[in-house]
Parts: C-alpha cells; structure tokens; sequence
C-alpha cells in the first residue's frame, strides 16, 4: 500500500497494538523511499516500521514508548535520508528513559526549533538534565511538557528555562498538568514560590503558559504570561 503512494503521502502514522520482540522483520517489502513524506508518527514497542523507510523531506516527528531502542533505527533513518527535522513530539509517560538516553535522542536532530514532551512526574527530572547537557537542542524556541500530576519543586526545570532564555533562544513555555491525576490534597495550585518565578520568566521576556486538563477542570488555564 506505500509503494503504492510513495511519491505522494505527506503523512504517515504507523504504530504496533502488541509489542513484538522478534528479532526477524516482519515486513515483507525490505525497503521504502517516502519522497514527500513530511510527517511521521508511529511507537517503538517492538518492532518497528523505521529501518525499512528513507524520509529524505521529513520535518515532524511524533514518537511514543521505548526511546532507547529508537536512537539507533533513527540513527540509521537519519544516516539515510539526510532530512532536517524541525518539530519533535516525545510520549514517554509509560517508559523509563535516562538522562543519558534524551541526549543521544536530541543530539540526533540539532535543528529542532518546537519540543514537545509527555512524560511521567517522576521522569521530569531526568528530561531537565538532558536539556542541561551542552549542544542539545540549541535551536529549540518552543517547549512543551505535559505531565501526570503537580510537583511540589520546580527548581530544576526553572534553571533549564532560565538558562535557555538567558541565551535567547527559548520564546514560548508551556506547561500542562493532568488534573485527572492529580489525586494527592492541597495540589490544586502551583506552588506560589514557582509561580512566582514563572512570571519573572514572563517579565524577562518568555512566554509561559500553565494549565490544568481533566475532570473536574475540562480545561483550567491557571494562568498565562506574555511578553
């Protein structure tokens, strides 16, 4: 079906229901050359369509579940099709990823100009240092994160935005807390002293956004700053 329409399809989402940890390809078709692909989304829990495609046009990548098994396949995809990705999408909420991992990951794609990331409370930390590492993401202007539920210290993800903002690159923060979640008493708010320097971010000059979803908030800003 995509030899088929190789020279035409500009989005592609392919993800595996059941994870498969066969070492053999299950794909009969070897290899495949989208020249106009610009888009891709699909998940690595198994196998994976990635080291039978050549995306020499894509700029939009949406990724979900194991990250470590993924920098190589992209690795090799990127070796291969020589694209420059502009816009990444990361959902790692049901993975354990390292630090170390987000930077193989992201020194991948330099040119990135808008992350966005989905990820476990307990994994906030470990994407903050990622993005602490020198020559990662340096052309990153829009940052995203979504997480389960509220933390108590933000100190870590401020002095990750403070920094980027210093060097002028970071324009836009946002970030989103999934209410639903967000079980524990007294969560409700931010904590007042972070909130308190989100908006000495926004007087800086960054645009942060933050925001409740979920029952009994269908959707809460809490509030927004701007330039």
């Amino acid at each position: 079906m995509l030899s088929q329409c190789s020279d035409l399809l500009l989005h592609l989402a392919h993800k595996a229901l059941i994870p498969d940890y066969a070492t053999h390809s299950t794909f009969k078709n070897p290899h495949l050359t989208l020249n106009c692909l610009e888009s891709l989304e699909t998940n690595f829990i198994g196998s994976s369509i990635v080291p039978h495609l050549t995306l020499p046009r894509l700029q939009t990548l949406t990724l979900s579940g194991r990250l470590a098994p993924a920098v190589e396949s992209f690795r090799a995809l990127l070796s291969r099709s020589h694209f420059s990705l502009q816009t990444l999408s990361l959902d790692t909420e049901n993975a354990t990823v390292k630090p170390e991992t987000f930077v193989l990951f992201f020194e991948l794609f330099p040119a990135v100009t808008a992350l966005r990331l989905v990820v476990r409370t307990s994994a906030l930390r470990e994407f903050v240092m990622a993005l602490f590492s020198p020559n990662t993401l340096l052309a990153m202007h829009t940052l995203t994160v979504s997480i389960e539920r509220m933390r108590e210290d933000y100190d870590a993800l401020l002095d990750v935005l403070r920094a980027r903002r210093a060097n002028g690159t970071l324009k836009s923060f946002v970030l989103t807390v999934d209410a639903d979640r967000d079980v524990r008493a007294g969560s409700i708010a931010f904590p007042k002293t972070a909130m308190a320097q989100f908006r000495d971010l926004a007087q800086g000059g960054l645009q942060v956004r933050l925001q409740l979803v979920g029952n009994p908030w269908p959707r809460v800003f809490l509030d927004t700053f701007k330039e």
